[in-house]
C-alpha cells in the first residue's frame, strides 16, 4: 500500500521557527498559493490532522473529501508553544528538556511517549480504514517524526528526518508488513 506523508503548508509561527502544536493557525496566503501550484501524488484515502493548517493543505491538494483523525494532531508543547529556540534559550526548563533528548514532558503540555502512542494508534486506524488504497496523510513534522521512529528502519541520526522536510513537502512511502519504506521525497 502506498502512503504519502505531506507536511502542512507554512504558517506565521513556522516562519518564526516556533514550536507550533495546539495553536490553530491558518496557512499563509503565499504558502496556499505555492501548494496550489504544485502537483502531488494521487491518493484515494486522505487522512488529516484536525488542525486548520492541515485541513487547508488537504483541501488545496486533494479537495474537500478527507477524513479527520484527532490522533494525528501535533504534540501539545505546553508552555513552549509559539516560542522559538532563541526565546526559550535562557529557560532552565527548556535546557532540561533539551538535555533529555526531548524525552521529558513539555511543561504544561504533552508527554512525548503519550504523543507517540496517540499518533501510532491514529495512523494504524487510518491505514485500516484506507483498506489497501493509496493513502495521503496530511499532518505535522512532529507527527511524522513519531511515525518514522515507530515504523521506519532508521539509521542513527535519521530520527530528525522530518526537520528537513519543508512545509508542503513530504515523502512517498510503501507500507508493507507494518513498516514504512521511503520511495521518494516530494518537494
Amino acid at each position: 500500500m502506498k502512503i504519502i506523508l505531506i507536511r502542512h503548508g507554512a504558517t506565521e509561527s513556522n516562519l518564526r521557527r516556533c514550536y507550533l502544536g495546539s495553536t490553530d493557525q491558518p496557512l499563509l496566503p503565499e504558502s496556499a498559493a505555492l501548494l496550489a501550484s504544485r502537483s502531488y501524488p494521487e491518493a484515494v484515502w486522505i487522512a488529516v490532522s484536525p488542525m486548520l493548517r492541515c485541513r487547508q493543505t488537504a483541501e488545496i491538494i486533494y479537495g474537500s473529501e478527507y477524513h479527520v483523525y484527532e490522533g494525528l494532531k501535533e504534540c501539545d508543547f505546553g508552555e513552549f508553544e509559539n516560542k522559538n529556540h532563541r526565546e526559550l534559550s535562557e529557560d532552565p526548563r527548556y535546557q532540561k528538556w533539551l538535555a533529555s533528548g526531548g524525552e521529558l514532558p513539555f511543561p504544561g503540555g504533552e508527554d512525548p511517549a503519550a504523543f507517540a502512542k496517540r499518533v501510532r494508534d491514529a495512523f494504524l486506524r487510518a491505514a485500516e480504514d484506507a483498506a489497501g488504497e493509496t493513502m495521503a496523510v496530511v499532518a505535522h513534522g512532529g507527527t511524522f517524526m513519531a511515525l518514522s521512529r515507530e515504523f521506519m528502519q532508521l539509521r542513527e541520526g535519521e530520527e530528525f528526518l522530518f526537520h528537513s522536510v519543508k512545509n508542503g513537502g513530504g515523502l512517498e512511502c510503501e507500507w508493507t508488513d507494518g513498516r514504512l519504506a521511503i520511495l521518494r521525497r516530494i518537494y
